[in-house]
Order: C-alpha cells, then structure tokens, then sequence
C-alpha cells in the first residue's frame, strides 16, 4: 500500500490493488473509473468513420451524362417524327412512277401502232403486273415496238420542261418523274431481258443490233440519272433535319390513289 502525490489541477485514481495515486488538491469529474479530465489519455482515439461525400465533379458528370442522353433520345425522336413524311413521299412517289411509266410506256405503242396502221387488241395494266400492249395486226412492229420506249422517255420529258416554264411549285416532282422514266426504259431495252415478247427481242429479230440497244440504254441512264441528280433535298433527302412538303406528300399520295383508281377501272371495262 502506498500513495504518490502529484501536483495539478486534477486527480487519478486507479483501482489497482496496492496502488493509490492522487493528484493535486481538487475533487476529480469522474467518468466511470477515469476523471474526465485524463479520459483522453487512457482511452483510445476514436476513428474516423467513412462518410460517404458525394464529389461535385462526379454529381456534374452524371449530371452531364442524363442531359446528353436525354439531348439523344429528344433528337432521334424528332428525326424519327421527320422520317415518317420522307419515307411516305419516297415511296408513294415511287410507286407512282412506276405505275405510271408502264401507263405512259403502253401508251407510246399504243399510238404508234395507230398511226402505223396496226389494230390493238389489248392493253394489260395492273398494278401488281408487268404491262403489256397486245396486237391484231402489227404491219410495221419495228416502229411499234420503239414506240414505247420514245414515247414514254418523251412525254414525261415534255411535261417537266412545261412545269420548268410556268415555275410551278410541282416541277420536283415532274423532273423525278421524267429521270425515273430515262432510267427505267434505258435499262429495259439496253440491257433488258431478251424473252419472247419483250421490246429488245422484237428490235433485235426486226434487224436491231446489240451494240446500238446499249448505246440508247447507256444514254438514256445518264440522263436519268442527270435529271434526278439534286433532287434528294425535296423529299428530305441529303439535309441534315432535312423536310419534305406537305403539300407534295398529299398530291404524291393523290397521284399514286387516282393512278391506281384508272388501272382498275381499265381492269374492269376490258
């Protein structure tokens, strides 16, 4: 048993047996066994729990990356909401070129054969059908069978550079109309199939050469594909954002309906 004395404004007193200390003169704040005011030296040192603090770099990245997906998300929406009238234009055009060109194809023998003294017996036109113009009497094929081709590369030909002089909001459409019609009858007797039946093998049995049905394909493609060359802009092609009309989607549509209406009723009367 002993007791140490030491001087300060405090005292410690350990329960250690055999041992008292006591320090300076003033009553001791005790917590638990320890004074408060040495509780710091013999307990140990709390540490420091990890908190999560969100960095403001990282809160402006992901920041950055919603808006940039919601920046997406709002412009391919607004592309798709574009490409709807430009896919309509495109192929309801199209169709109709198409339907068309065999119109304007048939009728060229047709009138051809007419003024050669020929007799039409039928003329098919459908719109899931190859046409075709069917004869009695044929006295001059040659000149009927070239008639389809230049006919039909002509008028539409004729008809644009007419919508060209009046200025006419429409002239787009008849320069497509007119390049489609270069393209599809160049490709037909230059390089078309040679069945029975078909144009190039009548020009060629009626003393065509080979040679000079290409050399009127290969002309006819490039001004074709002349005429439609810059024509993209008015079906909203080529531009970025690019618009289409939607006066020329409604007459493209009206024209591909009443087109159609016409090789029905033709279906019909025959």
């Amino acid at each position: 048993m002993g007791s140490l004395f030491l001087r300060g404004s405090a005292q410690l007193t350990g329960e250690a047996p055999g041992l008292q200390i006591r320090c300076g003169a003033l009553k001791p704040s005790r917590v638990g066994s320890i004074p408060m005011h040495f509780r710091h030296f013999f307990l140990p040192k709390p540490k420091a729990c990890p908190v999560n603090v969100p960095n403001a770099m990282s809160i402006s990245d992901e920041l950055n990356v919603r808006l940039s997906k919601t920046r997406l998300h709002l412009e391919v929406q607004a592309k798709m909401k574009d490409r709807i009238p430009q896919i309509a234009l495109t192929l309801s055009f199209g169709a109709f070129c198409w339907l068309m060109m065999q119109m304007v194809h048939e009728m060229g023998h047709v009138v051809f054969a007419w003024l050669t003294g020929g007799v039409v017996e039928k003329v098919v036109l459908h719109p899931l059908a190859i046409s075709r113009t069917d004869l009695f009497s044929n006295p001059h094929p040659l000149l009927q069978v070239w008639g389809g081709p230049l006919f039909g590369i002509a008028l539409p030909i004729g008809l644009w550079g007419l919508a060209r002089l009046r200025r006419m909001s429409t002239t787009p459409l008849f320069r497509v109309f007119a390049g489609f019609c270069c393209i599809t009858n160049g490709l037909y007797i230059g390089f078309g199939s040679n069945t029975p039946g078909a144009d190039s093998h009548i020009m060629l049995s009626q003393g065509c050469l080979r040679w000079q049905l290409v050399i009127f394909g290969v002309v006819m493609l490039g001004l074709g594909l002349w005429l439609l060359s810059g024509m993209g802009r008015h079906f909203g092609i080529g531009e970025p954002g690019g618009k289409v009309s939607h006066r020329l989607l409604i007459l493209s549509l009206s024209l591909l309906a009443a087109v159609i209406v016409v090789e029905l009723v033709i279906i019909a009367l025959a």
